[in-house]
């Protein structure tokens, strides 16, 4: 689709422009945002995953939980899609509900 391959080239060009603006409270949106909503359809999930783990930290780290958790959720989605291991996901699942 011409129209998700489009977005996908904003939303990256947009993240690039982090790298020069000091954005660190709204990392957790932008990698929810980003990581959570347009790459999962271009980028390895791995590339997603570790993204939205930082985003989960950062939104803990920066009082904002919600968008953290937003994070967290769709890591956990991204996990059980890409992991060949249940039991290392559940493990997985585990270590974060006990940070909470």
């Amino acid at each position: 689709d011409d129209n998700a391959v489009l977005c996908y080239r904003i939303a990256k060009n947009a993240m690039s422009l982090r790298e020069r603006f000091d954005v660190e409270a709204q990392i957790p949106e932008l990698y929810y945002n980003f990581y959570g909503r347009i790459a999962w359809r271009f980028e390895p999930f791995q590339a997603g995953i570790e993204h939205l783990r930082r985003g989960f930290e950062a939104g803990l780290s920066s009082g904002h939980a919600d968008m953290g958790l937003y994070c967290l959720l769709h890591t956990i989605k991204f996990v059980l899609f890409s992991s060949p291991s249940l039991k290392s996901t559940l493990k997985e699942i585990d270590y974060y509900l006990h940070l909470l």
